[in-house]
């Protein structure tokens, strides 16, 4: 007697690769893009735990006492404006040090 494979209806959801593309776009959607942003990065720490670090532009003071931001054709200063220690599933954020909260 053969055995019939019978397709279950129930359809498993396809879910993404968590990698640092994947953090660094869930964090932004969560935490809104910051004035002159430069960059994201994410890194590794352990199993589904990253360490991110969100990078904007530092205005630059001016012999008048005026900040400036200059274009990419000069020097700039960047500095870490948002960090989180973060666990995450595809499903989402599980854990973050500090919560990441809408800001921008």
């Amino acid at each position: 007697m053969a055995m019939e494979m019978i397709e279950s209806p129930i359809k498993k959801a396809v879910l993404p690769v968590i990698n640092e593309d994947f953090v660094c776009k869930t964090i932004l959607e969560l935490l809104g893009t910051p004035p002159k942003f430069w960059k994201i990065t994410a890194g590794g720490v352990g199993k589904d735990t990253y360490r991110v670090n969100v990078w904007a532009e530092r205005p630059l003071e001016t012999t008048t006492g005026v900040y400036e931001y200059y274009d990419d054709s000069l020097w700039a200063s960047y500095y870490i404006c948002d960090s989180f220690y973060i666990r995450i599933t595809p499903e989402g954020v599980i854990d973050s040090d500090p919560p990441i909260e809408s800001k921008y």
